[in-house]
């Protein structure tokens, strides 16, 4: 049986800014902060398979937040190629 960390206490995902965890989730998906888990796998810029592997998830979660912020110096530096709606 495995053991799961405790679940994480309240926090904004820092790409999407939804209040996280809205709700119970499977152990297996839970949100890391400071992203949720929607962000960490499934943006277009995710890097490699969906996993629940706590290690690979912490390197996809840095991969992200360095993509994010190349994309948001994109942003700024070309004035908003890439704006959110």
């Amino acid at each position: 049986m495995p053991i799961y960390p405790p679940r994480t206490p309240p926090f904004n995902c820092v790409i999407c800014g939804v209040a996280r965890p809205a709700y119970w989730t499977d152990p297996k998906h839970q949100d890391y902060p400071p992203l949720c888990f929607r962000c960490e796998q499934y943006q277009p810029y995710r890097q490699g398979p969906i996993t629940i592997n706590p290690d690979r998830r912490v390197a996809k979660q840095i991969a992200v937040l360095a993509q994010e912020i190349a994309d948001e110096a994109h942003r700024q530096t070309h004035g908003g190629f890439y704006g959110r709606a």
